[in-house]
């Protein structure tokens, strides 16, 4: 049911996204290269994510490494991951990576919802699965309610930003209901990375209004 769950939440993303590629006038053909690569080094970076919380289980048996189908894939790793490979694809091909990464945050939050139902019918992170999938329903409903209006007022790249602020401010609020939370030194790791990510948002966001007001 997990690999079930995560599988369909990624392809009602992939055909969203291909609909806003469309809609936008982008190159559909290399929408389709990009999500194949993007989701290869997303699940990468998930599943690294996941490996290096639980080094001690992984590191006894390296052959649970590959078992996805088992559970065990970091959010955090794959937004990383896929992000970086895709802002390198996209310059590669000269395109303008704030417009690429509006189609493809839109319907992300979806696709994690789903995610986290695949953990609850997996009997994992309960009732912190349950928790987060409502969150990142609202969340996709918010960004997909005010798509227009935040692109208009913000420019390209807007729809992105408020994702990756919404998402960490979900994370950052929620992590408390974890039992299985990363810590190091008592650092909760998933807090830490969305205060980094939401202070580069911010940061963002202050730069390029100051960009273009100049």
């Amino acid at each position: 049911m997990y690999g079930l769950l995560i599988a369909s939440g990624i392809l009602v993303a992939i055909l969203f996204s291909e609909k806003l590629t469309r809609a936008r006038g982008l190159d559909s053909e290399l929408f389709w290269r990009a999500v194949f690569w993007t989701i290869v080094f997303g699940v990468a970076g998930a599943r690294l994510y996941h490996v290096i919380d639980l080094w001690e289980v992984y590191g006894a048996d390296l052959w649970l490494i590959p078992q996805v189908w088992r559970g065990g894939l970091g959010i955090f790793g794959a937004l990383i991951a896929g992000v970086i490979f895709l802002a390198f694809f996209l310059k590669k091909h000269k395109q303008n990576v704030w417009v690429w990464l509006d189609v493809f945050s839109l319907p992300v939050p979806f696709a994690q919802a789903v995610g986290r139902l695949g953990n609850y019918f997996n009997h994992e992170l309960m009732p912190y699965a349950i928790y987060e999938a409502v969150a990142d329903l609202i969340l996709f409903f918010v960004l997909f309610i005010f798509n227009s209006t935040f692109n208009r007022k913000f420019g390209n790249g807007s729809i992105f930003l408020a994702y990756i602020i919404g998402y960490s401010l979900i994370r950052l609020i929620l992590e408390p209901f974890r039992t299985d939370a990363w810590t190091i030194a008592g650092l909760n790791i998933a807090q830490f990375i969305s205060i980094l990510l939401i202070l580069a948002t911010i940061g963002t966001l202050i730069k390029r209004r100051k960009s273009t007001n100049a």
